[in-house]
């Protein structure tokens, strides 16, 4: 039967009004009684007929003022021509109105301050969203989570949620929110919705302290990296390309050294980390990884990677007759993590970071993973190049929409925003495996435990990859010669190239070219032939530098 309230409330006065016995309005109010009870339970019928009345303010709270319980109002509080069913006899009932849950009984307010839940009602939000020029974010319903509460939205008009997400202060100031608490913009369940979810407290205050795995550790497996607040364990695959992004505090290089407990705890990786700063931040990882230190040093493994250890592995490959690289304890794979990325970016020359590009990019085939972090996600910093390889970016807090925008792009509007992030250790972490913006805080490691972390199966420290030798050589100012150019553009080039292509490519004079190819000849660095009635030029065969 789909009878409204409201035609039966008419009805009854209807029934009074014609003369009908008492006896009848008795029979009459009974099957009222039973539709009501069918159509609505006696729980919701209260919630949702008192939601169309006046604000009724809550009682007085218990404790605290700023966390006492909410009391959510009840029918003792109508006005006694609402009671017993809170509507007037013969005025028909408005249909639901926006905010239909936020106050039904279910919601558990307990631990949301009673001023917040009081500009949280329906018609003081309405207010609100009116004053500052919203009109169209309509409250739907409340939900509590571990976080604080989510309120969730319908949108209508000019409203979205990218205007949603560019009001945010307005909404801030509008709730008049406490200084220390934050507001994130999250999509809804659907196209035409929201959710303003408001922080008022970190749940995971005490962070999940990192301990040393049980039993054999593979570069494969699944590395616990951070929790939810809902307690849910988040794992990450090292196996792939990694950006990490945070600013100064944000917890990025505890991100990095679980990275690298993971790696050093495996039978079959080895790690590799570039600190550009002279090693000053990379002190903990003295014994458990390859270090690179210096803008120099980093040329020369770029070199060695294209010359040498690419063209190894490629080998072992091409004698296994597969086209990817099987990592094992003899055939080990390498994890370069590379702290501050900026800085190959200022001190690399344009030829340099060509190849280093390349590099990253080919890495992954041979067995060969880069982790690229940086806390100046920049334009500038964090070339296309590089964002474009990086399957997997995780995502500390940041300072601006501009920079989460670097990082994520367009998906910042579909709630990728680390900037809104509540603070030091907190994440999204967006691959494969991770679709949705869940934030989780990452598992701590402080350097002082990171220097205690054992080498997997007990190795000695000496037996960790060492750089080799290059002839490469850096002038005093950080920057490398015609011959570093020269090295850099054959060891990518499909054939010999001549005078005229090496100074093209380096954009280096022709002179300097040549004269710098006279010397690399003499040294044996470089391999001369004839092509065309010109000479050309290529890197020997077996390069060892």
């Amino acid at each position: 039967m789909n009878v409204s309230v409201a035609e039966v409330a008419y009805a009854l006065a209807q029934g009074q009004s014609s003369g009908i016995s008492a006896q009848g309005i008795i029979s009459l109010s009974l099957i009222v009684t039973g539709v009501l009870a069918v159509k609505y339970p006696p729980r919701k019928m209260l919630g949702r007929l008192t939601r169309t009345q006046p604000d009724v303010p809550p009682a007085e709270p218990v404790g605290p003022a700023a966390w006492g319980p909410s009391v959510l109002p009840d029918s003792a509080g109508l006005p006694s021509d609402l009671a017993p069913y809170a509507v007037p006899v013969g005025v028909p009932v408005a249909g639901p109105v926006a905010g239909s849950h936020a106050w039904a009984e279910d919601f558990d307010a307990t631990g949301i301050p009673n001023s917040l839940m009081a500009r949280l009602r329906p018609e003081a939000w309405a207010k609100m969203v009116a004053d500052r020029g919203m009109n169209g974010m309509g409250l739907d319903k409340l939900s509590r989570t571990p976080f604080g509460v989510d309120v969730h939205v319908l949108f209508g008009g000019r409203m979205n949620l990218k205007t949603t997400m560019d009001n945010v202060r307005q909404i801030e100031t509008g709730l008049d929110l406490d200084e220390s608490w934050k507001i994130q913009i999250k999509p809804g369940p659907t196209k035409g919705s929201g959710i303003v979810r408001i922080i008022t407290h970190d749940p995971l205050s005490e962070s999940v302290v990192w301990t040393i795995p049980e039993g054999r550790v593979r570069l494969a497996d699944p590395m616990w990296i951070s929790r939810t607040p809902f307690g849910e364990d988040v794992h990450l695959s090292v196996n792939q390309r990694i950006g990490i992004f945070g600013t100064s505090g944000s917890g990025k290089s505890c991100a990095q050294r679980l990275i690298g407990a993971h790696v050093i705890q495996s039978e079959d990786a080895d790690l590799e980390i570039w600190d550009l700063k002279f090693g000053t931040e990379s002190q903990h990882y003295a014994g458990k990884a390859t270090r690179i230190t210096s803008v120099p040093d980093a040329v020369n493994r770029v070199v060695w990677f294209i010359g040498t250890e690419f063209p190894r592995r490629a080998a072992k490959m091409l004698e296994r007759k597969t086209s990817s690289w099987k990592e094992t304890p003899e055939d080990r794979a390498l994890v370069v993590i590379i702290d501050e990325g900026n800085a190959l970016i200022r001190g690399f020359t344009d030829v340099q970071l060509k190849s280093l590009y390349q590099v990253i990019e080919q890495g992954r085939a041979f067995g060969v993973y880069f982790v690229w972090a940086t806390q100046y996600p920049k334009a500038t910093n964090l070339p296309t190049e590089i964002r474009s390889q990086l399957g997997c970016r995780i995502s500390l807090l940041l300072l601006s929409s501009e920079e989460s925008t670097i990082v994520y792009k367009d998906d910042v509007s579909n709630g990728w925003a680390p900037h809104t992030l509540i603070g030091s250790g907190w994440m999204l972490i967006k691959d494969e495996d991770h679709r949705t913006p869940d934030e989780s805080k990452a598992r701590w490691l402080s350097e002082d435990v990171f220097r205690t972390v054992p080498l997997s199966g007990d190795r000695p420290s000496d037996s960790l990859p060492t750089v080799p030798d290059s002839s490469v050589a850096p002038m005093d100012n950080g920057t490398t010669t015609v011959s570093d150019d020269i090295r850099m553009v054959l060891a990518f080039a499909n054939s010999p190239l001549g005078v005229s292509e090496l100074s093209r490519e380096t954009g280096r004079s022709k002179s300097a070219v040549h004269g710098a190819l006279s010397r690399m000849v003499a040294d044996g660095c470089v391999c001369k032939a004839s092509s065309d009635n010109r000479p050309v030029y290529s890197l020997p065969l077996a390069d060892d530098h």
